[in-house]
């Protein structure tokens, strides 16, 4: 999947990733997993960080 959203976006291209904390126990991934995944990955750069109780939140730019 994240092969897919980094080919949609142009460099420059900005993703918004919000999940909320309470993350059904049937879901494939938890919301933490797939931010780790995301900031880890080489094509794109951390613009805003947030993280609470209730949810996370961040913003990368593609390279």
């Amino acid at each position: 999947m994240l092969d897919r959203i980094a080919g949609a976006l142009v460099p420059g291209g900005d993703l918004v990733l919000v999940h909320w904390r309470q993350w059904p126990a049937e879901a494939p991934a938890d919301a933490a997993a797939v931010h780790a995944r995301v900031l880890a990955d080489d094509r794109f750069d951390t613009l805003v960080e947030h993280t609470d109780q209730q949810f996370l939140l961040h913003v990368v730019r593609r390279r």
